[in-house]
This record gives structure tokens, sequence and C-alpha cells, in this order.
């Protein structure tokens, strides 16, 4: 996945825990080792888990490739595959 500047912007900062800059870099390097690894014809899962949860937390979306034509949708939880953006209207303390 290519990331631009605006996706970065986009992040809903309510989201994070940590400076957005710091998220960005996370995953800007997970997106990079994905396609690098993926140029190999390698994969690794653990690595695709931490691509799916940035984007996910992000709020981006992603485009599939079907063959009547693209799809765009809104990432995937990586545990329950929700497509609601990130944690915004969450209880992420647990209480």
């Amino acid at each position: 996945m290519e990331l631009t500047a605006r996706d970065f912007e986009r992040i809903p900062r309510e989201n994070l825990r940590i400076p957005v800059h710091e998220f960005a870099r996370l995953w800007l390097t997970a997106e990079r080792r994905g396609d690098a690894l993926a140029a190999e014809g390698r994969g690794d899962w653990y690595l695709t888990g931490v691509q799916m949860t940035c984007s996910w937390l992000a709020g981006a979306f992603v485009t599939f490739n079907y063959p009547a034509g693209p799809v765009r949708q809104r990432s995937q939880a990586p545990i329950t595959e929700d497509h609601a953006e990130g944690l915004r209207g969450t209880d992420r303390e647990g209480n």
C-alpha cells in the first residue's frame, strides 16, 4: 500500500495513544517491509497483522481489484473484521 501525506493527515488522533508522527513512522515502515517481502514472493503473518491494525486505526480505505472492477472500502479490524473506523466510540479502558 502506498501511503501519502494525506493518509497521515487523516489519522483520527483520538485513536492513538502515541504522537501521530511515531504511529506514521511505524505504519510506513510496516508497509515498506510488506512491499519488499511481496516483491520477493514472501509473506509474514505478524507483519500483516501490524499493517492491518495500522490501517484500521488510521481509518484508511483499501482498494480490492476484483474481475468486475475495483472496490474501495474502509479497512477492517484484524480480529473482529468490523469496518467501523478505528477505536472511535469504544470504551478503550475496558470499563
